[in-house]
């Protein structure tokens, strides 16, 4: 791994044993950045996130490496598993920040990371159902994509479209194309396009001055409120099934930086605000959704899976009154089919009998972001 100024710190270390050193050096224990009532119930939803600062005073002396292995090995068996927000900071520069971020990312502990941008980007506006992915028009992961989910449900949660004048907003924009290559193709574009969301196939050197200007202008460009990217390019159709796996996971209620994770391992960087880990997950549309059940008419009905019940504290199959929204039967959904009906209205009140952790009226009590110095309450 690339060690960058701390190479003399790590001699004699191993590259896993130096990823532990410089975890336990910049983790916020005492800080964590997100939160829910219960810490185990958090913790199990993937909800545990700690922040990582490394502190100017560290670029002129630091302790001894081998004295931070043995405190994160003391703090992981608390904490894990967990992930971490790298914070910005005048101590390191975007790219050398990216690089620590990689070397995070190969502690086993560490479930996903996330690199937060280096000037303010864009706060996530609503991200709705479905959302949509959408390529240029001339991209070689175009045909790729479309064919994907030529044949899903009409109600899919997420849907391929190619960005036109008419379908220039888009929760995400995926380019098969280098990050340098995509910013040509836009500047020929005779229209403007945004995304909350960006996926490119190939960054080169992430610790270049070229590098790192092209992100601000990507991010710019799209009004981005995160960018994903990859190192290196990788084979067409092998970038479309990633990004296809990349929704699919999102769909099932993992954070964004997880589902990236699952999707595209440790090669892929995430660079954002904080804003984007909470309200790209699913979780976060559940008080909207209800507040549609409210303005729906009594004698219709709106199909809900198995996932979407449990997460509504429901039977495992319900037929709710009011009228559809969307419908999502998955294989993965198949098992214990007990149609039933119940009144919305019903489903709304603060006695429904439901799970401890749900509750409709108010939306899951899933954590808030709470800025970066707020500290989650005892």
């Amino acid at each position: 791994m690339d060690r960058l100024f701390l190479t003399d710190w790590g001699i004699g270390l191993s590259d896993f044993e130096f990823a532990m050193a410089i975890a336990a050096l910049g983790a916020l224990p005492e800080r964590p950045l997100a939160w829910a009532s219960n810490a185990e119930y958090s913790r199990r939803r993937e909800q545990v996130r700690f922040g990582w600062n490394f502190k100017p005073t560290y670029r002129q002396t630091l302790p001894d490496a081998r004295e931070f292995i043995d405190r994160w090995q003391q703090f992981i068996v608390k904490a894990q598993p967990l992930t971490f927000f790298v914070e910005k900071t005048i101590a390191l520069s975007l790219g050398e920040r990216i690089g620590f971020a990689l070397g995070l990312s190969m502690l086993s502990e560490v479930k996903a990371v996330t690199v937060e941008s280096e000037a303010p980007w864009v706060s996530v506006p609503t991200w709705s159902l479905p959302f949509f992915i959408a390529t240029l028009p001339d991209d070689s992961a175009t045909h790729s994509m479309t064919q994907r989910r030529k044949n899903t449900p009409k109600h899919w949660p997420y849907q391929y479209r190619v960005a036109t004048k008419q379908n220039r907003k888009n929760q995400i924009f995926a380019s098969s194309k280098s990050l340098s290559e995509t910013l040509e193709k836009l500047e020929t574009l005779p229209f403007e396009i945004e995304s909350i969301l960006a996926i490119i196939n190939g960054a080169g050197d992430y610790r270049s001055k070229d590098a790192i200007t092209n992100i601000d202008a990507l991010a710019s460009r799209l009004s981005l409120s995160g960018l994903v990217f990859l190192p290196e390019p990788i084979p067409t159709d092998e970038f479309a099934e990633k990004v296809d796996r990349l929704s699919y996971e999102l769909t099932h209620d993992h954070p964004l930086d997880i589902a990236l994770e699952i999707s595209f391992g440790n090669s892929a960087t995430l660079v954002g605000n904080a804003s984007l880990l909470v309200a790209t997950r699913m979780s976060s549309q559940v008080p909207r959704l209800s507040l549609r059940l409210r303005s729906m008419i009594r004698h219709d009905s709106v199909q809900v899976s198995a996932n979407a019940s449990q997460l509504l504290g429901l039977p495992s199959y319900s037929t709710l009154s009011g009228t559809r929204i969307f419908g999502l039967d998955r294989g993965d959904d198949a098992g214990v089919r007990t149609p039933s009906t119940v009144d919305f209205r019903t489903l709304l009140r603060s006695d429904y009998p439901r799970e401890p952790a749900v509750n409709v009226e108010r939306g899951l009590p899933f954590p808030r972001f709470g800025g970066m110095t707020t500290q989650a309450p005892r």
